[in-house]
């Protein structure tokens, strides 16, 4: 959460911890993360590319800090 909230996205309006978990789908000494990141922006409708191009981002900052890589 920390590294996110340091990046300070834009349009960020929640960031919430869901759980976390370790096993063998998950692979040997690792665990996976879920976090709940909210966009909102008063103004107008957010694009899914806007979006888009925030989370990449924050991936590619959670990858270079903690080695953090995405699902899929």
């Amino acid at each position: 959460e920390a590294t996110v909230r340091s990046r300070d996205p834009a349009h960020l309006e929640a960031l919430a911890f869901v759980g976390a978990w370790r096993g063998k789908q998950v692979g040997e000494g690792q665990k996976s993360l879920t976090l709940r990141l909210r966009f909102r922006r008063p103004d107008a409708t957010l694009r899914r590319e806007e979006v888009d191009a925030i989370m990449a981002e924050l991936t590619g900052a959670l990858h270079t800090a903690l080695g953090a890589e995405l699902r899929t």
